[in-house]
């Protein structure tokens, strides 16, 4: 028996029986998408990588709550800026765009934390066994692209369903 199945034999009642197929993408990835695409964003390439792991089904939930609950606040919060109702105790920045993206930016990263610890044996195992973590450069790309793009429609249709009374 070579060292590599020792360590695959040793490794696997820690992995739930069979080690995944695919190493997740690399945690400076999932961090900058999270950064770089709020909670939309952090959605996408959490999914993702939920599906490289084989493990959709029940690890794509948490994210697209976030994702779906950050929409909604997203669309009322244009709609208040656009009538003027935004409340003044929660703009605490200069303005209330700007505390809106820091407060997505602030919940993405919780996000990614709460993903990074629920996923560090999965991330140790594929540094153990050898498996290189992808960059994701092009996937981390395309959720900071599909963050931006959602949020901007978002923004136009509160501007614009605010706009009328």
């Amino acid at each position: 028996m070579d060292t590599h199945s020792k360590l695959d034999a040793l490794l696997e009642p820690s992995l739930g029986g069979s080690a995944p197929t695919l190493a997740p993408y690399s945690v400076r990835t999932s961090f900058l998408v999270a950064f770089f695409g709020g909670p939309i964003g952090h959605a996408v390439i959490a999914i993702r990588n939920a599906h490289r792991l084989g493990r959709l089904r029940s690890d794509m939930w948490h994210p697209l709550a976030a994702a779906i609950a950050w929409c909604g606040a997203l669309l009322w919060s244009a709609i208040a800026v656009a009538r003027g109702t935004f409340p003044e105790e929660l703009i605490l920045l200069s303005t209330a765009s700007r505390t809106v993206r820091t407060a997505g930016s602030a919940l993405a990263l919780a996000l990614f934390g709460f993903d990074y610890f629920r996923l560090q044996k999965t991330y140790r195992s594929a540094e153990l066994l050898g498996r290189e973590q992808p960059r994701g450069l092009g996937p981390g790309l395309l959720a900071i692209a599909i963050a931006s793009v959602i949020s901007f429609l978002l923004a136009f249709l509160g501007d614009a369903m605010g706009a009328t009374p």
